[in-house]
């Protein structure tokens, strides 16, 4: 049994890697840098990471379903990747460069040299997201836990050297950020070299073109899922100190660690849906039924127990955040079984669904935020997102439900064998897959 549920066992495996050794460098980082230190440096992180996802056009998604559909080849997915992002980063750094010039509110939250050095992390934060992913488009999903584990290892690592022992501060924290990146850069493209028969392949205008119109449209929907998660410190910078960023920060990076369950879910599910005609939709239901549940209770328990967790992991200083988890808790609940339903929207060539579900999540965000930070000042920020999580996750299920044929009645009416044809579509994952690869 362990050797059959190893693709989704591995890969649930490098998720939780990833979470101890995160959980290790965000403590490290809020005992050394306090919220005010770790205000500024969410604010960085925030400004590159929004030019990242505006500027990339969703090259990640697309690149991932045109390799696991098996319409591009290993070899052409990793060409059509570098030069998307490179040609996007360059364009990201430049923007970047003009607009940390403008005379905003936002910008005060730290210094010109880390807003400009954050800028270094985009192409580094693309090319360092991408490629572990293709791993899975190939279902080398060990590779994708031991890529993930280390990446978590690597940022660890770095955060100590400049953080803790060389006492660099918030710019310490977006050197080890960099770096972290450009190692897993390496490793991928080491790995992909050796293993598999890596050729130079002249890029094709057309394939080209292919990929930039699917990525296009999921693109609205990876811009707004990105700024959904980014618009409360992206909004507070203006209205808000430092310290009280470095609260919501805290919490929303804590709560957002039991993504990692419909994360993996989704990661497995993906190539499974992009070869099979009707996306195994029976397969996806369950799957986020049995996500709902389980995230449901990992989060539950989170709330419960988020008092003593910051108080032991992120010091007493960070206690305010502790409302902050519990409202998020709320709409990261529906979310996780939400986000189950991605893919299958990706892997049927019907990434516009989901654009549609966070764009009007996004814009539910904004308008609660905007409403409630004058009458109840930065405990807004969680409600706005937790109800836009509400709103998108209905659209979510909605698009599901049509474009499946199935009800709602079927996606959501839990059974008794739900556990066990889960456990079965596991058990049979790894035979399949290695079918797959003769």
């Amino acid at each position: 049994m362990i050797s059959g549920i190893q693709d989704f066992g591995v890969t649930l495996g490098g998720r939780i890697g990833k979470i101890l050794f995160g959980l290790l460098t965000q403590s490290l980082l809020a005992w050394n840098l306090g919220p005010a230190g770790r205000g500024s440096l969410a604010v960085c992180l925030v400004f590159s990471s929004v030019l990242y996802i505006v500027f990339s056009i969703a090259c990640d998604a697309a690149a991932l379903y045109f390799v696991a559909s098996r319409k591009f080849s290993l070899s052409e997915g990793i060409i059509y990747t570098l030069i998307y992002g490179i040609i996007t980063s360059t364009v990201a750094i430049i923007v970047g460069l003009v607009l940390i010039r403008l005379p905003l509110a936002f910008f005060e939250q730290a210094s010109m040299a880390n807003f400009r050095l954050a800028l270094l992390f985009i192409p580094v934060s693309l090319l360092g997201t991408v490629l572990p992913q293709l791993f899975t488009a190939v279902r080398q999903f060990q590779l994708f836990a031991l890529v993930t584990i280390l990446s978590s290892f690597f940022q660890l690592v770095f955060t100590i050297l400049f953080v803790w022992w060389l006492d660099w501060g918030v710019r310490g924290a977006l050197w080890a950020s960099i770096l972290t990146g450009t190692t897993i850069i390496m490793i991928s493209m080491a790995i992909f070299w050796r293993k598999y028969d890596l050729r130079w392949v002249k890029p094709s205008p057309a394939k080209l073109k292919s990929m930039f119109a699917y990525g296009a449209r999921y693109y609205l929907g990876k811009l707004s899922n990105k700024m959904n998660l980014e618009l409360g410190p992206v909004i507070l910078a203006f209205f808000a100190t430092r310290t009280e960023i470095g609260w919501f920060a805290i919490a929303a990076r804590l709560t957002q660690l039991v993504e990692m369950i419909p994360e993996t879910m989704t990661t497995v599910l993906i190539p499974r849906s992009s070869g099979d005609r009707e996306g195994k939709s029976l397969l996806v239901a369950r799957s986020a039924r049995v996500t709902g549940i389980v995230s449901g209770l990992a989060l539950l328990t989170l709330a419960i127990l988020a008092q003593p967790i910051i108080t032991v992991i992120f010091s007493p200083a960070f206690l305010p955040a502790v409302p902050f988890i519990r409202i998020l808790a709320i709409g990261l609940s529906v979310r996780c079984m939400g986000k189950v339903f991605v893919a299958y929207l990706i892997g049927t060539n019907h990434p516009g669904y989901g654009s549609i579900a966070v764009t009007v999540g996004v814009a539910a965000n904004i308008g609660v935020m905007w409403y409630l930070l004058p009458r109840v000042g930065v405990i807004a920020a969680p409600w706005g997102m937790t109800i836009s999580y509400f709103i998108s996750s209905a659209i979510l299920v909605v698009s599901f439900s049509r474009l499946s044929g199935l009800n709602l009645r079927d996606i959501f009416s839990f059974r008794r064998t739900d556990w066990s044809e889960m456990m079965n579509f596991l058990l049979n994952l790894r035979k399949k897959t290695a079918l797959s690869r003769r």
